[in-house]
């Protein structure tokens, strides 16, 4: 499946932030430096730079991970969230649970 375009990412995360209204300049910054910032965390947890966040997979991980830095939240986004980071990192950095590829 095709990953989610940036800008479908940050409809879907102006959505879960419950924004109903066009924003600003400094807010549209804000958002979308979360969703930066986000992708940086769960790449560096994942164990993988590389990692497409935008899969279903892991889309919603990532919205949620930029709703709590855009609420200041980080801290309790990786207690709240620690099972699926270490899933993730399981997954993505040491290929626990994908399939093998033949060589």
């Amino acid at each position: 499946m095709a990953a989610m375009a940036q800008d479908e990412i940050y409809k879907l995360a102006l959505n879960r932030m419950g924004y109903t209204w066009d924003l600003d300049e400094k807010q549209e910054a804000n958002v979308k430096a979360a969703i930066e910032e986000a992708e940086a965390l769960l790449r560096d947890r994942a164990g993988n730079a590389e990692l497409d966040l935008t899969v279903p997979e892991y889309r919603g991980l990532l919205i949620n991970c930029a709703w709590y830095l855009v609420n200041h939240r980080r801290a309790e986004f990786e207690e709240d969230y620690r099972n699926e980071i270490v899933n993730m990192r399981l997954a993505e950095g040491f290929g626990c649970g994908k399939e093998e590829i033949a060589v």
